[in-house]
């Protein structure tokens, strides 16, 4: 079976707009949370997401 990538790093979770944006780590949580709870998480091959750059 194909997995589908799930790319993301741990310093996403440092990532705060402020109360009033719904971008927040705690949905990143969540939805870690809900893939997991619903056995969802064995179809996904999981990727650290490399740190951006300015270069171009």
């Amino acid at each position: 079976m194909t997995s589908t990538a799930f790319i993301t790093h741990r310093d996403c979770q440092l990532h705060d707009m402020g109360s009033y944006h719904p971008e927040c780590p705690e949905r990143l949580t969540a939805i870690s949370d809900h893939m997991i709870a619903q056995g969802l998480d064995s179809y996904f091959a999981y990727h650290d997401a490399p740190l951006a750059s300015f270069q171009h």
